[in-house]
């Protein structure tokens, strides 16, 4: 008598998975799961992923603190968007018992997978290549954008004279995090309906060749 061996299945690990929309809102073209096929394929696209409708800052983090978790698909940097904000959610992760608490917060802290940054940090973090240093390449850089502006400031003056490009810092980051020639995976997260929002303005800024809508409260971590 043969035996046939059952193949058990393979576990496909997944990131997270959310409601892709259109532009308008309007329609509800699927879910998107974010595993490794479909995480590589938005990095070679050179796709960005656009999350719109947050009620606020709180809200962005509680959605994607459970990331933290998550260290299958690469280390996930978290950019926020002023000194006043790292601040704010240094302080909301110490009270949730994820992190330490500070007098001084720092620019860049670690919490499990996610490593929070502010945009003028993002060289040093480039620089420093402390994602091969650790044996984990950076999969995807996130930018918690709640009123969209860090995209408009290309023209902050310095006391030295020179021009604050911050938009331009983001896409030189991501161009320097490149892994086997593919940048980590680019999402901003909003408060903003993305109708609102110069759309094809924002992935010139960014280097992106297009934007996927998605339903930014809708998203899950498996």
């Amino acid at each position: 008598m043969l035996l046939c061996e059952i193949e058990k299945p393979v576990k496909v690990q997944t990131m997270f998975s959310v409601d892709r929309i259109s532009r308008q809102g309007d329609k509800f073209l699927g879910r998107l799961r974010m595993d490794a096929e479909t995480l590589k394929s938005l990095r070679q696209d050179n796709v960005g992923l656009l999350f719109e409708k947050f009620l606020r800052l709180e809200t962005m983090l509680g959605r994607i603190t459970p990331l933290a978790d998550k260290n299958d698909l690469g280390r996930i940097v978290v950019v926020y968007s002023s000194k006043a904000a790292g601040a704010y959610i240094h302080d909301m992760l110490s009270d949730a018992g994820l992190c330490c608490r500070s007098k001084r917060p720092p620019v860049t802290w670690l919490v499990g997978n996610l490593l929070f940054t502010s945009v003028e940090s993002l060289p040093k973090l480039a620089k420093d290549n402390t994602q091969e240093r650790n044996g984990e390449s950076v999969s995807m850089v996130v930018l918690l954008d709640p009123t969209c502006m860090v995209h408009q400031a290309r023209t902050m003056k310095m006391g030295n004279g020179r021009t604050h490009d911050r938009p331009q810092i983001i896409a030189n980051a991501l161009c320097d995090l490149a892994t086997d020639g593919l940048q980590p995976l680019f999402v901003v997260l909003t408060c903003l309906p993305a109708i609102s929002i110069a759309s094809e303005k924002l992935a010139r800024v960014y280097c992106r060749e297009t934007w996927w809508f998605c339903d930014g409260p809708s998203i899950t971590v498996q």
